[in-house]
């Protein structure tokens, strides 16, 4: 074993010429290039076949197989030492088995090139030991993770809650799931359990791991992003569809119409239809109902900039008649609740105008559900707009979506005459 494993070090044409140990029990081994004509020592090999235990200084860090620098191993140990002491250091580690000290040589063996170490037999022994016990641990989590997640229920009928409790079973069962995952999913899971509505921060006071941090509410803020992008990709939905209502980003919905909101809390009045209001996702979640006032249209973009040129560019006469809402991308379930209120206000018609790509597809077929008289998409021709049915919509973003043709709205920003007509040619009318 001990062979095999220093002959890893050897490189094409290179040979062992001496291994020999010191009244130290400290090994070097010489190793020699040969060629044709000549011989010449390349690099030596410093360690020890003492057993050992491992330093407590060392002891439960990151397992590593590539060749380490005196600096990258200072880091890797997480030592204070200075320059001088770590070398001490280090020269205790490999006459305690823990490195493998190699040097190479340059100019036949006549200079020193550089110094570097690898992993002793000890170190080797240790991280073997530690991952069969670690495989162990894990397997009784698993075991654990499994009875609580089969016991979960969904009393709030979260959006997408099955879908990720069978993700997660699947992968379990397939073993394709690290500990970490699976942890920060099923605290999602247990949190949504609790409440109608959830915050990011109440997840990880939920984790089977949150003694082992100082703030459990941050327990998996150094990845958050990652892994609200992969939540909503398990789940096919945004993640406030399952009420979890903070993420990254501006989540407000932008809305520019003559209406009444009324909240549990109290109301909105926007009888002047203004320039720019806002409305959160945790807002909309007291939504109670709205008064359309004499809104006839709702016209709905993704786009922050293109809602803001179009409510400056409509002239104020006709937005009496146009409700305009902006959506930031993604139809989150406060954007489709939203629109849904309108609907039940008596709004007969909703226009849709997203970029051209396969996210539109999924977002169009969300908000055609709600089932508006008269459904609308903003499609685009020739390098123009115009306005065509829901059928014909969907059926351009397939082919665009299958072309790689995809465009943005930002595209057509320049030509807001344009946009306004297609506007008010939705709503007859005017």
């Amino acid at each position: 074993m001990h062979d095999s494993y220093l002959n890893t070090f050897l490189n094409n044409g290179e040979i062992v010429i001496s291994d020999i140990a010191d009244d130290r029990g400290i090994h070097e081994r010489v190793i020699h290039q040969q060629q044709k004509i000549v011989q010449y020592k390349t690099k030596t090999l410093i360690y020890s076949l003492e057993e050992n235990d491992i330093p407590p200084e060392i002891q439960n860090k990151t397992p590593w197989s590539k060749k380490k620098t005196a600096s990258q191993l200072k880091n890797w140990s997480g030592s204070g030492l200075s320059g001088l002491a770590f070398s001490h250091q280090t020269n205790k580690w490999v006459a305690l088995g823990i490195l493998i000290q190699v040097n190479e040589f340059a100019d036949r063996g006549i200079n020193l090139k550089n110094t570097y170490y690898v992993p002793g037999f000890n170190l080797l022994n240790y991280w073997k030991t530690q991952a069969r016990e670690n495989e162990e641990q894990n397997k009784k989590l698993i075991r654990a993770f499994t009875e609580i997640l089969n016991n979960l229920t969904n009393p709030y009928a979260h959006v997408g809650f099955e879908t990720l409790k069978q993700w997660l079973l699947n992968r379990i069962n397939e073993k394709k799931i690290s500990i970490k995952h699976l942890d920060f999913f099923l605290s999602v899971l247990i949190t949504a359990s609790k409440a109608p509505f959830f915050d990011w921060k109440e997840i990880g006071t939920n984790s089977y791991f949150k003694e082992k941090v100082h703030a459990a509410s941050k327990m998996f803020d150094g990845n958050m992003v990652a892994l609200l992008e992969e939540l909503e990709e398990i789940i096919g939905d945004p993640v406030s569809s399952i009420h979890l209502t903070t993420r990254p980003g501006n989540r407000d919905i932008i809305l520019a119409a003559q209406c009444r909101l009324v909240f549990t809390f109290g109301m909105y009045n926007y009888e002047k239809a203004p320039v720019l209001a806002k409305v959160t996702d945790e807002e909309v979640h007291y939504l109670q109902s709205i008064d359309a006032k004499n809104i006839r249209t709702i016209f709905a973009a993704e786009n922050r900039a293109v809602v803001r040129k179009l409510i400056k560019h409509i002239p104020y006469g006709h937005r009496a008649h146009i409700g305009i809402v902006g959506f930031d991308g993604q139809v989150r379930s406060a954007v489709y609740d939203l629109l849904r209120h309108f609907k039940n206000a008596g709004v007969g018609q909703i226009i849709i105008w997203s970029d051209y790509d396969r996210a539109a597809i999924a977002m169009v077929e969300k908000l055609y559900a709600l089932e508006f008289e008269q459904f609308k998409f903003v499609a685009k021709k020739q390098g123009t707009l115009l306005l065509v049915s829901y059928a014909e919509g969907l059926k351009q973003l397939k082919e665009l979506a299958g072309t790689n043709h995809l465009t943005e709205q930002e595209n057509f920003l320049w030509d807001f005459d344009l946009l306004e007509a297609i506007v008010l040619e939705g709503n007859v009318n005017d």
